[in-house]
C-alpha cells in the first residue's frame, strides 16, 4: 500500500498541475488583445497508477504538453480569402488613381478639349478668313495636344506607383520567406522532445497570414513541426530552405518569378497578382485605348489638311506632326505651332492656288466629330467615352469585390477568434477552477505534513 511519501507526490503532483495551468490561463489573459496569439491550454496526464496486492492506487496527474487550440481548415480558408481580398483591393485602389486621371466628365478631361478643338473648326468654317479665328483653332488644337499629354503623363504616374507598390511588395515577400523558415527550424528544435512550441507556431502563423494577403499559398504541415508553402506549385518555402521571387518583364508585361527559374508564375493572386492584373490589363488597355485615339487624330486630321491650302498658297501641311503617334508625343506641327497662317480652312482652286473664303477643309475637319474615324473604326469621343465607362465599371465591379471580400474575409475572422481567440470570462474561470485545485492540493500536502509528524513523534 501507498505511503506517506506516495501522497506527497501525488499532492506535489497536482500542485504543478495547477501552477501551470494558472500560468497558462494569465498568459491568456495577458494576450487577450494580441490578435496573433491563439488560446492556450494545459493538456494533463493520469500518472500511471500504483499495482499492488492491496489494490491499484493511482499516482495522481502530471503536464503532458501546453498546446494551442487552432483549427487548420479555418486558417487555410481564411488565407484562401485573405488572397482574394488582397487582390481586389489592390486592383480597386489602382483603378481608382486610373478614374481620377482620366478627369472625366470635366473641363480638364480629353472630350472637353475635344469638343473644343471641334468648335473652333466650326468657327474657321464660318470665317475662313480670319485670323483670331485661326488663332482659336492653334490654341484649341495645343490644348487638346495638353490634355492627351496631361491624361498620358497621369497614367505614366499611376504605372510608376504600380510598379513601386508591386516591388515593395515583391521586397516584403522576399522579407517573409526566410523568417518563416527560420521559425520552422526553431520550431523543429524545440519541439523535438515533443513539447509543442505554441508561441513560435503564433509567430510563423502570422507571418503566414501576411504572406496569404501577398500571394495566393498552399500550405502544408510537416510531421517534425515545419510547415511547407507553395505559390503555384512551386514551394518557397520547404522547412528551413526558402526561395526569393523577383520582377520580371516579358514583352509588354510585368510578370513575377522564382530567381533562378525560367518560368514565371502564371497565378500569383493576392494583393501581387492584383496589380499584375492592372498593370497588364486595366491599364495597359487605358494606355493602348489613349495612343490609339492620339494616332488615329493626328492621322484623320492630316489626312483632310495636306489636301487644303493655306493663305500663303502652302500645300500638303500637316496640322499635328506626323511623329507624334501617342497620347504622350502627339504635338502641333512645327509650321502650324509657328504660325497660324499656316493652317488651311479650304482646298485650292483647279489651278492650286489658295481660294479665299474655301472652307470645305475646316467643314470636313468639324463634321469628324460626328463620324467615325477612319483609322478607329469608330467615333473620337466615342472611344474615350467608351474608355471611361469601361474604367468606371471596372472600378464599380472592383469596388463591389473588394467590399463583398473583406465582408467574407471579416467573417472568417470571427469564425476563427471563436475557437483561437481568448475569452476573458473563460480564462476567468479557468483560472478560479485551477487556483481551487491548487488550494486543495496544498491541503493535501498539509495533512501529509502532519500525518508524518505524527508517526515521528511515535
Amino acid at each position: 500500500m501507498p505511503g506517506i511519501n506516495s501522497i506527497l507526490s501525488t499532492a506535489v503532483g497536482a500542485l504543478r498541475a495547477s501552477q501551470a495551468g494558472i500560468n497558462v490561463a494569465a498568459n491568456n489573459l495577458a494576450n487577450a488583445s494580441n490578435e496573433d496569439h491563439s488560446r492556450q491550454i494545459v493538456d494533463l496526464r493520469t500518472v500511471a497508477p500504483n499495482i499492488t496486492p492491496d489494490g491499484v492506487f493511482g499516482r495522481g496527474v502530471s503536464v503532458e504538453n501546453v498546446t494551442r487550440i487552432r483549427d487548420e481548415f479555418i486558417d487555410g480558408t481564411y488565407r484562401r480569402q485573405a488572397g482574394i481580398a488582397g487582390e481586389s483591393s489592390a486592383r480597386q485602389q489602382l483603378l481608382g488613381r486610373v478614374e481620377t486621371v482620366l478627369g472625366e466628365p470635366g473641363s480638364t478631361g480629353v472630350t472637353d478639349a475635344f469638343d473644343r478643338f471641334f468648335n473652333s473648326w466650326s468657327e474657321l468654317a464660318t470665317n475662313p478668313t480670319n485670323p483670331t479665328v485661326r488663332n482659336l483653332v492653334r490654341q484649341s488644337g495645343q490644348d487638346l495636344v495638353d490634355a492627351f499629354g496631361r491624361v498620358a503623363d497621369g497614367l505614366s504616374t499611376v504605372r510608376a506607383e504600380g510598379e513601386s507598390r508591386l516591388l515593395d511588395s515583391i521586397d516584403r515577400l522576399n522579407a517573409l520567406l526566410p523568417e518563416i523558415g527560420a521559425l520552422n527550424q526553431e520550431i523543429v528544435a524545440q519541439e523535438g522532445n515533443g513539447v509543442q512550441a505554441p508561441q513560435l507556431r503564433d509567430q510563423r502563423d502570422a507571418l503566414v497570414d501576411e504572406l496569404a494577403s501577398l500571394v495566393s499559398i498552399d500550405v502544408s504541415r510537416r510531421s517534425d513541426g515545419s510547415i511547407g508553402v507553395a505559390l503555384d506549385g512551386i514551394n518557397i518555402v520547404d522547412g528551413a530552405a526558402v526561395q526569393q521571387l523577383e520582377s520580371r518583364t516579358v514583352g509588354a508585361d510585368v510578370a513575377i518569378a522564382v530567381t533562378g527559374r525560367t518560368s514565371v508564375i502564371s497565378n500569383a493572386g493576392g494583393s501581387i497578382g492584383g496589380t499584375l492584373s492592372f498593370l497588364n490589363g486595366d491599364l495597359a488597355d487605358a494606355q493602348t485605348t489613349l495612343d490609339e485615339v492620339a494616332n488615329a487624330l493626328a492621322t484623320d486630321v492630316n489626312l483632310l489638311h495636306r489636301t487644303g491650302t493655306t493663305p500663303d498658297g502652302s500645300t500638303n501641311i500637316s496640322f499635328f506632326d506626323p511623329a507624334g503617334t501617342t497620347a504622350r508625343t502627339l504635338a502641333l506641327d512645327a509650321a502650324v505651332l509657328g504660325d497660324a497662317d499656316r493652317i488651311a480652312a479650304g482646298t485650292p482652286d483647279a489651278g492650286g492656288a489658295y481660294r479665299s473664303g474655301a472652307n470645305d477643309i475646316a467643314l470636313g475637319i468639324a463634321d469628324s466629330r460626328a463620324q467615325d474615324s477612319v483609322t478607329l473604326g469608330e467615333g473620337f469621343t466615342e472611344r474615350i467615352r467608351g474608355l471611361v465607362s469601361d474604367v468606371g465599371q471596372a472600378v464599380r465591379s472592383s469596388t463591389d469585390a473588394a467590399e463583398v471580400q473583406s465582408s467574407l474575409l471579416g467573417q472568417i475572422e470571427n469564425r476563427r477568434a471563436g475557437v483561437s481567440g481568448v475569452s476573458t470570462d473563460e480564462e476567468l474561470v479557468t483560472l478560479i477552477r485551477y487556483q481551487t485545485s491548487y488550494q486543495a492540493a496544498a491541503r493535501v500536502i498539509s495533512i501529509a505534513d502532519e500525518l508524518l509528524q505524527t508517526v515521528v513523534q511515535l
